[in-house]
Parts: structure tokens; C-alpha cells; sequence
């Protein structure tokens, strides 16, 4: 419990920059990994796994399942510039410190942002327009076989952008929840 509730803190500074500055500090993510493996190693040689919410005999080969399958699963939306550097960074830390869990983490956190992005393209009254443009973009892949970055071919007043760290806090959090209920603590 004490390696999740310091990552929820981690993950709170985190979503403060991202909404504040769209950016999230490098300090920040090494800071938070530091932590987040220090208390992890200090948990499985002190409480032998038993006292915090990663789960028991969370191996070293999970952890870098957890770092290494954000960054291969994200890649491609970075090359088309869907998602920062930052947010990559910031699942692939995570991820070592929470193990293969982060899969279940970074669907939650995508669902979260879909949800918030598409109310944000419901009100605006742009969604039609913005799915054809995503349509058109792939198209246009497809046909010339290579990857484009992807700009929605808007002005930025019409832009929708919506901080992916604090979606991340709200999925680590009904993580949190979802192991309470079901008795995985302690």
C-alpha cells in the first residue's frame, strides 16, 4: 500500500505540470521511480511482499515487463505525435514499479482520456469533422505506406487536448479501489 499511495502522490505533482504546462518533468518521473523502486525493494525484503499493493511475488522480470511494454505499445502513437514523450515515460515508470498491472492501467487511462477528449469534441461541435479528419489521416498512411505525424489540420483555438497524467491518476486509482474491494491489501 505505501509503494501505491507514494506513486497516487507522484502521480498528483505529475498531473499538476501536465495540466498547468502540458509537460511533464523528467525530474519528476526519475524522482518517482526512484522512490517507487526503493519502496518496493525495501517492502519484499522487509514485509516479503505482503504489505503494500503490488501484488505478492511481483518478480524483477514483471517490473520490466511493466517498463518495456508501455514504450512498445506506445511508440507508434508517438511517431504520429498522438502522444508526448512525457506520458510514455511516465506508464513505462510506472509500469516498473507496478509490474504487468500496467496494462490494465494504461487501458483505463486511455479510456478515461477518450471519454474527456470526446466530451470536449461533443461540446465544441467538432466531432464529425475531427473523425473524418482522423479517417482522412490514415487513409493517407495507407496509401503512402509510411507514417505521418498527424496535426488534425486545425487551428489551435479548435484544438483538443486533454492531459493524459491526471487520466493515469484516475485509473491507478480505481486500481487502488478495485484491490480494496476485493481484499488485496494487506
Amino acid at each position: 500500500m505505501i509503494v501505491d499511495l507514494t506513486m497516487m502522490l507522484f502521480l498528483a505533482l505529475v498531473s499538476y505540470c501536465d495540466l498547468k504546462h502540458s509537460r511533464i518533468p523528467n525530474r519528476l518521473i526519475i524522482a518517482m521511480g526512484f522512490f517507487g523502486v526503493l519502496l518496493k525493494v525495501m517492502g519484499m525484503s522487509i514485509f516479503k511482499g505482503n504489505f503494500y499493493l503490488v501484488k505478492e511475488g511481483a518478480s524483477f522480470s514483471d517490473s520490466l515487463a511493466g517498463f518495456f511494454i508501455p514504450f512498445l505499445l506506445l511508440l507508434p502513437l508517438w511517431l504520429i505525435r498522438a502522444i508526448g514523450a512525457g506520458d510514455i515515460k511516465l506508464l513505462m515508470t510506472l509500469g516498473l514499479v507496478i509490474g504487468k498491472d500496467i496494462l490494465i492501467i494504461s487501458f483505463y487511462s486511455f479510456l478515461t482520456d477518450a471519454l474527456v477528449g470526446l466530451f470536449y469534441l461533443v461540446k465544441g461541435g467538432v466531432l464529425k469533422n475531427r473523425l473524418l479528419r482522423i479517417t482522412n489521416h490514415f487513409i493517407l498512411m495507407a496509401n503512402e505506406k509510411k507514417v505521418l505525424k498527424y496535426d488534425g489540420g486545425i487551428d489551435s483555438a479548435n484544438a483538443v487536448a486533454v492531459a493524459f497524467a491526471p487520466c493515469v491518476l484516475v485509473a491507478m486509482a480505481f486500481r487502488m479501489i478495485s484491490q480494496i474491494l476485493n481484499g488485496g491489501i494487506m
